[in-house]
């Protein structure tokens, strides 16, 4: 079982995304790698504080293969703040997401609105109105279905319990309906076992999602469309 250690960075080759880190109380230096981080756009450098684990290449050298940054962008010591509040063996409990009264709104704004156009156009045969209701109709899918964010922005590792914070791939997992979450570390580890194989869980998740979206508001739209070629070719 690794062991969580803490550390400083103290080289890094930011052109080929590597470096090292020495350990807290130790002149050792352990190697990591620019995908064992667990924070999307922030690039190491020299002297910063980060928690890691250690593991064990083929050849029986120590690397390090879960590195997560005591700080944020920003300086905000988020991690430690979510650690002095939470027990180190506690699961932070991320709320799924949930459809607003206004999401619900704009859903019965956009029906009301798709089935108006069509009345309209098969009541006195003009484009105009339909095509403007069809518009309003379209905005009010598209912000029923915005991309939202969650109420935390950290989340437990299913995998190794660290925490982490929320990165586009995990809000995009979360918009999916997804409930359990993993840190960009675990995640790069688990698609280099994965080799052959197809994109993981969480994408697949978000590409079934999409794709339902996508064909739900074709045949919400295909009359509309169907109508405007016959006016215009007939």
């Amino acid at each position: 079982m690794e062991v969580r250690m803490k550390g400083i960075i103290c080289q890094w080759n930011d052109e080929k995304g590597f470096g090292f880190i020495t350990p807290d109380g130790s002149a050792d230096r352990v190697f990591f790698h620019i995908s064992a981080t667990n924070l999307q756009g922030i690039r190491p450098k020299v002297n910063d504080s980060v928690y890691y684990e250690v593991d064990a290449d083929s050849s029986g050298r120590k690397k390090a293969i879960i590195v997560h940054f005591e700080h944020d962008v920003s300086g905000n010591d988020i991690i430690n703040n979510v650690h002095n509040t939470h027990h180190k063996n506690a699961c932070i409990v991320i709320k799924p997401i949930r459809k607003n009264v206004f999401d619900y709104v704009a859903m019965l704004v956009a029906c009301v609105c798709l089935l108006a156009a069509i009345y309209m156009y098969f009541t006195y045969g003009n484009l105009v109105i339909p095509t403007a209701l069809g518009i309003v109709a379209m905005s009010g899918f598209a912000y029923a279905n915005r991309t939202k964010t969650p109420e935390s922005k950290v989340f437990s590792c299913a995998k190794c319990k660290a925490i982490s914070m929320f990165d586009n791939r995990t809000i995009r997992a979360w918009n999916a309906g997804c409930n359990k979450f993993y840190c960009s570390a675990c995640h790069s580890i688990w698609i280099r076992r994965q080799q052959g194989k197809s994109l993981d869980s969480h994408e697949d998740d978000i590409s079934r999602g999409s794709g339902c979206l996508s064909v739900f508001a074709f045949i919400i739209f295909l009359p509309i469309c169907s109508v405007i070629m016959y006016s215009i070719f007939v």
